[in-house]
């Protein structure tokens, strides 16, 4: 209810219920990851706010390399997690 129209109109119900944490659509991605990337390759993920460095951790702790990148406001939104073997 207390979503902007915008959001609420758009954006899918698994991307806005991530769980207790807000990480479990990214953990699932995570977890599936190393199979979809062509070796060297990389995937841009959207987090939140208030998690996108926890989001980040568990990508590394899966063994990808990451960095984070701004959004149009200058705050780290997005993660570039890239394959470690290439």
């Amino acid at each position: 209810d207390s979503l902007s129209p915008e959001v609420a109109e758009h954006e899918p119900t698994v991307a806005l219920d991530g769980g207790k944490d807000g990480l479990d659509v990214i953990r699932r991605l995570i977890g599936g990851l190393a199979a979809w990337l062509a070796p060297g390759g990389r995937a841009i993920v959207e987090a939140g706010l208030d998690n996108v460095a926890e989001a980040a951790a568990l990508a590394r702790q899966a063994g990808f390399r990451t960095a984070l990148i701004a959004d149009l406001t200058g705050r780290p939104r997005y993660i570039d997690i890239a394959d470690a073997s290439g």
